[in-house]
């Protein structure tokens, strides 16, 4: 098939679950091609609402017609940062897989999205029309992939459409156990890694990790972008509850990965995860996981025969803290079974072959739509052969 792929992503789990999708993709011998309308940095917020509902439908417009006039049998759509569901899907002919990782939570939720200053009040004001934007565009969706069950029902419930599960997978060739035996005591600590914001509910891990011996109150977190002043609650927070935290922003895989290996617990406090990427690349580093029983991470952890290397806790910091403890001095890492379990049912060859189902199920559903325009052009006695002349 011919594959037109866009998104307009920034770095992150998204970006990163994409780019395996494109490369097994080309692996399994289709052709993809990759389109992105990069938006401009705006320091003045008056153009950057005039970009975001003026200029940004017109460039979507033109791409659409530059895609659709390249013959592409079907095109995968991933996120646009600022609308979500990009506009592109209202304006293109060819057939689409909207792959929809979440919708745009903070015009549907609540938790994790508490809104105090008057700033934040007014931008929520502004970006209010994203939420009709959205309904149209997703509208518009051949068919509309998600990445978990939960997800699944979410999505259903606010499009009012049928929505297909696409599970991710991880990379176990680049995400691995560390091939030289370390202990995990000598120098403890406990992972995150995630978009440094609210809703990623860090400063209830702070507030749990303080509820530890000081030995344990060692924390890192990984961000690929963020709220500043959100940073500066946290590490304020930190201080004060005494507990060591380290912020590290848009590390490299390598850097990443060793963190992975080395990290005696790694813990999930996000609200409502849609899925947990992040969640399977520990595991196949061999570090167990701790998560709010809530969203996708509950889908990971009953997928594993047996005992599962991922803890579920209420959003109790307490419980919360007993629950890091406990799982790093029983379960510090995963067993081979485990580890195998991840390398056979969550890689990425078994994730994309159910995509290119989904590919090849909704550029047929194309294909069936126009036999049906030729079957009543034909009757109407407008053939394929007849020429505009003899009109």
């Amino acid at each position: 098939m011919r594959v037109a792929v866009f998104h307009n992503l920034n770095s992150g789990g998204s970006l990163r679950a994409l780019t395996y999708q494109v490369k097994y993709l080309r692996r399994f011998g289709h052709h993809a091609k990759i389109f992105t309308i990069p938006s401009p940095g705006f320091r003045n917020p008056l153009l950057y609402f005039l970009y975001l509902y003026l200029r940004s439908p017109s460039l979507h417009r033109q791409l659409a017609r530059q895609i659709d006039s390249q013959n592409f049998d079907v095109v995968l759509m991933a996120h646009d940062h600022l609308t979500q569901s990009p506009y592109l899907l209202r304006y293109l002919k060819t057939p689409t897989v909207y792959y929809c990782n979440e919708p745009k939570r903070d015009l549907y939720e609540s938790e994790g999205f508490t809104r105090t200053s008057l700033r934040e009040k007014l931008n929520f004001i502004f970006h209010y029309p994203l939420k009709w934007i959205d309904l149209i565009n997703t509208r518009h969706a051949t068919t509309i992939l998600a990445n978990s069950k939960y997800s699944q029902k979410c999505l259903e419930i606010i499009y009012k459409r049928k929505v297909f599960v696409n599970y991710l997978g991880v990379d176990t060739k680049k995400f691995h156990p560390s091939k030289t035996p370390t202990s995990r005591n000598s120098n403890f600590y406990i992972l995150s890694v995630g978009t440094l914001l609210p809703h990623k509910g860090f400063e209830f891990l702070v507030k749990s990790v303080s509820l530890l011996d000081p030995e344990y109150r060692h924390l890192i977190f990984v961000g690929n972008g963020g709220n500043s002043r959100y940073i500066h609650h946290l590490n304020s927070l930190s201080n004060s509850l005494r507990v060591n935290l380290t912020i590290l922003e848009n590390i490299s895989d390598l850097e990443l990965i060793h963190l992975y290996q080395e990290a005696a617990v790694f813990a999930v406090p996000f609200h409502h995860e849609p899925f947990g990427l992040v969640i399977l690349e520990s595991l196949a580093c061999g570090t167990p996981v701790v998560a709010i029983n809530e969203g996708g991470p509950i889908e990971i952890s009953q997928s594993f025969p047996g005992k599962s290397p991922v803890t579920l806790s209420p959003r109790d910091t307490h419980l919360f803290s007993q629950a890091i403890l406990k799982h790093f001095k029983k379960h510090r890492s995963s067993s081979f079974s485990q580890l195998s379990f991840i390398k056979n049912n969550w890689n990425w060859e078994k994730s994309v072959r159910e995509l290119e189902v989904y590919l090849k199920t909704s550029s047929s559903k194309s294909i069936s739509s126009h036999e049906k325009t030729r079957a009543l052009s034909h009757k109407h006695g407008i053939g394929q052969g007849t020429s505009v002349k003899s009109l």
